[in-house]
Parts: structure tokens; sequence; C-alpha cells
């Protein structure tokens, strides 16, 4: 026996706007991980930059290697991180 029709469309509207949450989350989840390596990328290239105009070695070899490993790995955890997101709501 079929549903009757309000309750049809009830459901219809129902699904409709849970869509519209999850897809409103989805994006939230993907601007806040471009922000986030945006950030990591731009922390990371002062860091590199600030070590070329230092007169310390050591302050200076400290800090490059810490701009690279800031960009690269802070950028790399943002990623991880949002894909396991994905991963566990069923996005990707």
């Amino acid at each position: 026996m079929p549903l009757p029709r309000e309750i049809l469309e009830r459901i219809g509207v129902e699904r409709l706007a849970a869509q519209l949450l999850a897809e409103r989350d989805r994006r939230r989840l993907w601007w806040r991980t471009l922000l986030l390596c945006v950030m990591c990328q731009l922390i990371g290239l002062f860091l590199v930059a600030w070590s070329m105009h230092t007169t310390s070695l050591y302050y200076g070899t400290l800090a490059f290697w810490s701009g690279l490993g800031i960009a690269d790995g802070g950028t790399l955890f943002t990623l991880v991180a949002a894909w396991r997101i994905g991963i566990r709501k069923g996005w990707l």
C-alpha cells in the first residue's frame, strides 16, 4: 500500500534539508582545509625568508628547517585529517 501524498512530500522536504546541511558541512570542511593549508604555507615561507635575513647561523638554520617542516608537515597533516573526516562521513 503506497504512502499518502502528504507523508511523501514531508519525507522529501526532510531529505532535501538534510542534503543541504550535508553539502554545507562538506563545503565548510574543504574551505577550512584550504585555509589551514595556506596558513601553514605562509608560516613556513615566513620562516624560510626570515632565515635568509638573520645574521645568526644557528637561528637561520633553525628557522629554515622549521619553515620547511611547518610548510610541508602542516599541509600534509591538514590534508590527511580532511581525508579521514571525508572518509568517516562518506563523502569520499
